[in-house]
């Protein structure tokens, strides 16, 4: 979750890992910090900076990085953080350009991560959050997404 309360689709809830943040090292650097996440999230964040400390518009000013140095990284610096409202939409047109005659849908596989760590800093339920979010698009129960877009959430605290 950013700042300004917009959800963004990141698997780690830092940036140093994952994007170019260290190009903007001196203009953020009031903001590198160290978090805890245990036991919700076994990554740690030490001398990094927390995707909750930006705004969604600084974190669009940012590119994705793979994290791995053994796996592909030509698509490093090309593309933006994205929110859960724009893979969503950019879901919703790829059916509309591109439909397919198939027995099942392709839909989204959302991982929501720190639900606690949340709460207990920021005062923000992100369960809530996500269930408004997929209301907007009509796609808060079974039976409203299992036709259009099948939607798994998984997340590992109680």
């Amino acid at each position: 979750m950013t700042k300004d309360g917009h959800l963004v689709t990141s698997h780690d809830p830092c940036l140093k890992a994952t994007t170019n943040i260290l190009d903007y090292a001196a203009e953020y650097a009031d903001r590198v910090g160290t978090w805890s996440f245990e036991p919700a999230y076994d990554n740690d964040c030490t001398d990094d900076y927390l995707i909750r400390e930006f705004t969604l518009e600084e974190l669009k000013g940012l590119r994705r990085r793979q994290r791995y140095s053994t796996r592909n990284t030509d698509l490093d610096d090309l593309f933006q953080i994205m929110t859960f409202e724009e893979v969503i939409e950019q879901m919703q047109g790829l059916y509309q350009s591109h439909p397919k005659t198939r027995p099942w849908k392709i839909g989204l596989y959302v991982e929501t991560k720190m639900y606690q760590f949340y709460l207990d800093n920021y005062g923000e339920n992100i369960a809530q959050m996500t269930y408004d979010v997929l209301k907007k698009y009509g796609l808060e129960t079974i039976d409203k997404c299992k036709d259009t877009m099948p939607i798994i959430i998984e997340c590992f605290e109680g």
